[in-house]
């Protein structure tokens, strides 16, 4: 069968890409890999050290050992935890996943159920591989592009579930964002999409909307429709 030339051209830069985001992901989990078995390793058997020193030192020094055991074991979890963080996709798409990506992206600690910085309201459930990963960048797009532009510390985050619907509402202090324009937002975000913000929801079936209170205070409004069959 004869292709077309821009039907060519099109398989050919697809192939391009495809071939550079396998190479990146093969050495990716090489690197996450090394880092995890070599530094957790040396980083066990200093904990190992550390106990068992405690148990020839005078009290007083058993004290501090302990402490610095206890630092040595949450380097560990946290190692453990950024290896995680190389391969999100699976986990973002959980029930709990999804709420802890955002709090991450803010700074939120995970075990932070205080609702000030980021509130859910209903059930959570589980994503749709295809439009959840959408919907979740677009959101992380949009919490980049407003803490680019003002102070991160107004932004709020609440997370609503329904049957049928996942809504994000995200308020601070500023102008409302320019969210039409297709670009580039970071770098952070590898061969962002041509399609602007509003069109990539508009994609997956949802909805953007846009408020501004007084010209002081902005709300973001992305939602999404949700087939119950998916819900966790």
């Amino acid at each position: 069968m004869q292709f077309s030339q821009p039907l060519h051209e099109l398989q050919y830069r697809h192939e391009i890409f495809r071939a550079k985001l396998e190479i990146r992901d093969h050495y990716i989990k090489t690197i996450v890999r090394d880092i995890y078995e070599n530094t957790g390793q040396v980083l066990s058997l200093v904990r190992i050290q550390l106990t068992t020193l405690g148990t020839l030192v005078k009290d007083d020094l058993k004290i501090h050992l302990a402490e610095s055991g206890e630092l040595v074991g949450k380097a560990i979890c946290d190692l453990r935890d950024m290896g995680k963080s190389f391969y999100p996709e699976k986990e973002i798409l959980t029930e709990s996943g999804f709420v802890n990506a955002l709090k991450r992206e803010l700074k939120v600690d995970l075990h932070d159920n205080t609702g000030k910085k980021v509130r859910v309201k209903g059930i959570p459930f589980a994503l749709d591989p295809g439009c959840g990963l959408i919907f979740f960048q677009v959101i992380l797009e949009i919490t980049f592009l407003i803490t680019r532009s003002f102070d991160d510390d107004s932004l709020r985050l609440q997370i609503t579930y329904t049957s049928s619907k996942v809504k994000i509402s995200m308020e601070y202090y500023g102008e409302p964002v320019d969210l039409s324009l297709s670009q580039e937002v970071s770098d952070e975000f590898l061969a962002s999409s041509k399609l602007s913000l509003e069109e990539r929801i508009k994609l997956i079936g949802g909805e953007l909307l846009i408020k501004n209170k007084n010209g002081k205070k902005s709300k973001i409004v992305v939602s999404m429709q949700y087939d119950q069959l998916y819900a966790a």
